[in-house]
């Protein structure tokens, strides 16, 4: 080793790290000035190295759990910080500039859905854990036309008594947020919770609801495998399922907006499908099956089964 200024051997070297950072002295007594310093990273905001600060964004990024992440670096023999200085870095540096880099990113959102005429839009809700002992809830509130997240809001439990009320209150702090920016909704699609469902009712009256067709397709199944391994002599239900899901997608997939008589007949004549007749539905608006004569065998339903009877009233009576 040799001094970097006058280039004599042996001078006096000094190591200090920083988490991830290590910084040589180099001191000579031969040209006696002050030594020369390499640093391995660049400093951010004048003192803090930069590749600690990118490291705890990664962190933070990825989902990681910081003390695994940093026990994985001491088993490597790496220089590392502590998951104190980690934390720091969030409060100081990480939560603050990705709150403003959301806060602008989003007024830009906001002014392309102004400028958007009759968007849609869909808003769910999510908990931090299983079962009803979650303690956070965020509703997140989704412009369709866009295809972009524009706002969420997060609950905590105690605000609303119990963690099941934090959907419906994270609801009615987004229409408020997106109402306050002048942004009216009028089509809002969302999962069959009956609290939202009321709040815009009652709240929204200018507003049109409809419910993600998933959960009304989730909910048909979930009857149809009860029925077919409770109800002896409608297995037959079973071998169905598929074909009810998929013909409840076809009919509003199939369909323009605003023809929903022809939707409601649709989704009606799959009663005598099942039983093998695909034409002369009481129906006028959908009076035959859209699909060709040559269709593969199936297990048909014989018309005036208790089941079919059943279900048939069942679909009427919730609508689908």
């Amino acid at each position: 080793m040799f001094c970097f200024k006058c280039k004599k051997k042996s001078p006096n070297a000094s190591m200090k790290r920083n988490g991830t950072m290590v910084t040589v002295s180099q001191n000579c007594l031969n040209c006696g000035e002050d030594g020369f310093v390499w640093k391995s990273q660049p400093l951010a905001f004048g003192k803090y190295p930069a590749g600690n600060i990118l490291l705890s964004f990664a962190i933070l990024m990825a989902g990681a759990s910081v003390s695994k992440v940093l026990l994985m670096f001491q088993h490597m023999g790496l220089s590392v910080y502590t998951s104190r200085t980690y934390f720091y870095h969030q409060k100081k540096f990480l939560f603050p500039t990705i709150l403003c880099y959301w806060e602008s990113y989003r007024l830009k959102l906001v002014n392309l859905v102004k400028k958007l005429k009759d968007a849609v839009w869909c808003g769910d809700g999510r908990y931090d854990s299983m079962g009803h002992s979650a303690k956070y809830g965020t509703y997140t509130m989704f412009c369709c036309s866009l295809m972009k997240i524009i706002h969420f809001e997060i609950v905590q439990s105690n605000e609303t008594g119990s963690s099941t009320q934090t959907e419906v209150e994270g609801a009615k702090r987004c229409f408020a947020f997106l109402s306050g920016l002048g942004i009216g909704i009028k089509e809002f699609i969302s999962d069959r919770n009956r609290s939202v469902a009321k709040l815009i009712r009652e709240n929204f009256p200018g507003t049109k609801h409809f419910f993600d067709i998933w959960h009304v397709a989730r909910t048909i199944t979930k009857k149809m495998l009860k029925s077919s391994k409770e109800v002896k002599g409608c297995e037959v239900i079973n071998q169905w399922i598929r074909g009810v899901r998929n013909h409840l997608y076809w009919c509003l997939t199939s369909t323009k907006k605003g023809f929903e008589d022809l939707i409601e007949a649709k989704w009606a004549s799959f009663m005598r499908h099942v039983a093998n007749k695909h034409s002369s539905h009481p129906d006028p608006h959908f009076p035959e099956c859209a699909h060709d004569e040559d269709i593969e065998p199936r297990e048909w339903i014989r018309m005036g089964l208790y089941f079919l009877n059943k279900y048939t009233y069942f679909f009427k009576e919730k609508g689908l």
